[in-house]
């Protein structure tokens, strides 16, 4: 079955870098068609098959204030990407948009399932849990604020960041509240209050395996309760993604450092294999290879790519989103959603 994704081309790195991440999806993918949203400079792109345009007079800038948002959003591409996506002629969008931008689009167009009040932003990044490298699902990680969620809210995300951790091939899911310690003491009232929820449904769900608190660096590495799924703010979830970018990407400097010093001191033979490892390893830590968020607890997906990515990063995204839409069912969250507020009325 064909998969269309609606794509808003108006990133920061132009139409070359985004034309080359698109030759790859499509060369990847047969099944797949897109559909590029942008003003009139997207018809630089050349000539693909499985490709279509659709043109916006305006586009949001990556400095925009609220107001200019407000006022061009109407008409912008970020806009119509979102409006594809929710009149059926995409099955799926990605926008590389401010995120102000991005989710005033999605709320505008994109109806949230099961009456959700707050929409989280999904990140996977990498992580060890028990001595193997697997991705662990963050959210919310900038769709909400601070202090704008209840306790609720929170255990919504859980569950939404759960079936996303099953999406990316996660079993026996666990699941964390992100708190500046592990004892029940720390955190805030919202945290606090949050993990007695937390603790009250896993209680009658099986299903949902909570951990409890954790601690920032338990998010990156740990034994086997280490969780697969940390659940937080959407302010304190961006400040953690955003260091996490910097922490990979001074990982990936350090690496290249370090290949370049041994390549020079060792045997060919060694540093070949040296490359070979460190080839794997930067493979999976590679900023680029989580090139998008997902917006969940929408009736259709919408991903979140980062307006200055790479053609590997938007290559990703664009991955992201068209694994999304083969894993769109709703049914088994909606059940869950449900049960929990039926079970926990008024929280």
């Amino acid at each position: 079955m064909i998969k269309r994704i609606a794509l808003d081309a108006m990133t920061e790195q132009g139409n070359k870098v985004l034309s080359k991440a698109i030759h790859r999806v499509l060369k990847e993918h047969k099944d797949l068609e897109l559909i590029i949203v942008g003003d009139n400079s997207i018809s630089g792109f050349g000539d693909f098959e499985r490709v279509s345009f659709k043109y916006s007079p305006k586009i949001i800038l990556p400095d925009d204030s609220t107001r200019e948002i407000l006022n061009k959003l109407e008409e912008s591409s970020t806009n119509l990407t979102a409006k594809l996506v929710s009149q059926g002629e995409a099955d799926v969008g990605v926008s590389f948009a401010n995120t102000k931008a991005v989710g005033l689009a999605v709320e505008r167009n994109l109806q949230p399932i099961n009456g959700l009040k707050k929409i989280p932003l999904a990140v996977a990044i990498p992580s060890k849990k028990d001595g193997h490298y697997a991705p662990v699902i963050i959210l919310d990680v900038g769709a909400t604020g601070l202090d704008d969620l209840s306790p609720m809210n929170l255990l919504e995300f859980g569950i939404l960041g759960k079936y996303q951790a099953e999406n990316f091939g996660v079993k026996n899911i666990k699941i964390g509240l992100l708190s500046n310690g592990t004892e029940i003491t720390k955190g805030t009232s919202l945290l606090r209050k949050s993990d007695s929820l937390f603790l009250e449904y896993a209680k009658i769900n099986n299903c949902f395996n909570y951990v409890g608190f954790i601690e920032g660096r338990d998010v990156f590495i740990g034994g086997e309760n280490k969780p697969d799924v940390v659940v937080v703010d959407g302010f304190t979830g961006n400040v953690l993604l955003k260091m996490t970018e910097g922490l990979l990407l001074l990982y990936k400097e350090a690496m290249n450092d370090s290949y370049r010093a041994n390549l020079f001191k060792m045997a060919s033979g060694l540093t070949a294999r040296i490359t070979g490892a460190f080839g794997q390893m930067k493979k999976f830590m590679h900023p680029d290879r989580y090139g998008g968020a997902s917006f969940l607890g929408l009736s259709h997906p919408f991903i979140k790519g980062h307006g200055a990515s790479t053609s590997f990063a938007i290559q990703a995204a664009i991955e992201l989103a068209y694994n999304s839409s083969a894993n769109a069912s709703h049914e088994n969250i909606l059940d869950e959603l449900e049960k929990a507020r039926l079970i926990l009325p008024n929280r």
